[in-house]
């Protein structure tokens, strides 16, 4: 979940992260539901195609926002469905620039409770770096750790002090998950609502955070403390109410299971660890 406040702190967070993230070489990070269509980009992908492209990002079929062949990109899909993933796969897409690059893809597949498959995570990498082991993102454990790394870079970015930055990590770091899981078993629609229901809380608040597109505005110096206890607290009744506590519990418990001690700390005296069960 990018956190922006505006167009300069999200180019000097990037900078930032490309200069100590070990996985700088990542061009970008996307998260698919079982049909393709795109849940969630992260700042290295929208760096790629185009941030101008972040508010149109969700609910749009992988192929047409990355600019890559049709059917190439459905058999891909198909493929990480099937096996479960796919490794380094070369493919064709269009830049910022409108120039065409190839990327190196790797694809990991996500399942429901039952079984039944969800969606994917795909990192596009240089593929210049593709032979190097400590670059290979191989399990969800690995794609969360650098979903989360990123969120830390960006959090840390906006100057607020330690405790408000931790705060603002963990909230982040959930609210991702939680999007993410309710984009891909509810759909675009189903997205759009909880972001509108979370929009119109803050606003009734006067809370000066907004989801957008998948992505934070958001003024961490101004915005009250509680307000990300009560926040997530109406993002995990609403997520609950579609596909039931038990899956959102079991992903906010893997998301809080890769978090850092000092942040889980914070987090649990602002409340924002109440949800874990």
């Amino acid at each position: 979940m990018g956190i922006s406040t505006d167009a300069n702190t999200m180019t000097s967070s990037t900078l930032l992260r490309q200069s100590l993230d070990p996985l700088a070489s990542n061009l970008g990070l996307v998260f698919t539901d079982a049909r393709g269509r795109v849940v969630f980009g992260d700042t290295h992908f929208l760096d790629l195609i185009g941030p101008d492209k972040a508010g149109l990002l969700v609910g749009q079929p992988l192929h047409k926002v990355m600019g890559a062949d049709h059917q190439t990109v459905s058999e891909l899909i198909s493929a990480i469905g099937r096996s479960g993933y796919v490794r380094d796969q070369r493919l064709s897409i269009t830049n910022l620039h409108g120039v065409q690059i190839v990327v190196a893809c790797s694809g990991i597949a996500t399942y429901d409770e039952q079984g039944a498959f969800i969606g994917v995570d795909v990192t596009l990498r240089d593929p210049d770096h593709t032979a190097l082991p400590s670059m290979m993102l191989d399990t969800h454990g690995d794609i969360l750790n650098a979903r989360i790394q990123q969120i830390e870079f960006e959090a840390q970015s906006q100057g607020a002090e330690e405790k408000s930055a931790l705060t603002n990590l963990y909230f982040a770091a959930q609210v991702s998950a939680v999007e993410v899981l309710v984009g891909r078993m509810g759909g675009p629609r189903m997205l759009e609502a909880l972001e509108g229901q979370f929009n119109r809380s803050a606003g009734k608040n006067g809370w000066p955070i907004q989801l957008k597109g998948g992505r934070f505005v958001v003024d961490v110096v101004k915005t009250p403390a509680e307000a990300f206890r009560i926040l997530l607290a109406e993002l995990f009744e609403f997520a609950a109410n579609i596909m039931g506590q038990r899956a959102i519990i079991d992903e906010m418990k893997l998301v809080d299971a890769h978090m850092k001690p000092d942040a889980q700390a914070i987090a649990a005296k602002a409340g924002l660890r109440d949800f874990l069960g």
